[in-house]
């Protein structure tokens, strides 16, 4: 008898893709939240809730970026790899400091181990250690 495929180990090998498309606005940040921890979660054995919470807010905190846009939707799209989990928001016009407090730009810089501006897609990389 082989694996359970809907066993998250078996599920979340090195190179899975998963995406959500959603509307481009605040009322979207929740799901998305659901979304970065029920792809986060997995990858650690056993989780640790502090990194689960540090990737839900690194990954708000990228997508306020594409809800600052003119765009109808946003996609996030998560990438395992190795030790690394990449994710990828679009569309982003732009990515730099603001005046805001806290800024968050300086919350994605802070939690992220590399961050990029693609064309318009915002690429953030975290170790999953």
């Amino acid at each position: 008898m082989g694996p359970d495929p809907g066993d998250p180990k078996v599920a979340f090998k090195p190179e899975s893709d998963f995406r959500v498309t959603l509307p481009a606005d605040a009322s979207s940040l929740f799901y998305l939240r659901l979304f970065a921890g029920a792809v986060g979660r997995p990858l650690l054995d056993p989780p640790r809730e502090r990194w689960i919470d540090e990737l839900k807010l690194l990954v708000t905190e990228g997508t306020s970026f594409a809800i600052e846009g003119e765009h109808e939707v946003l996609s996030v799209d998560f990438r395992v790899l190795a030790n690394r989990l990449e994710c990828r928001i679009s569309p982003v016009l732009a990515f730099s400091p603001s005046d805001l407090k806290p800024d968050p730009y300086d919350m994605v810089m802070t939690l992220a181990e590399d961050v990029k501006l693609v064309d318009m897609t915002l690429v953030i990389t975290v170790l999953v250690d």
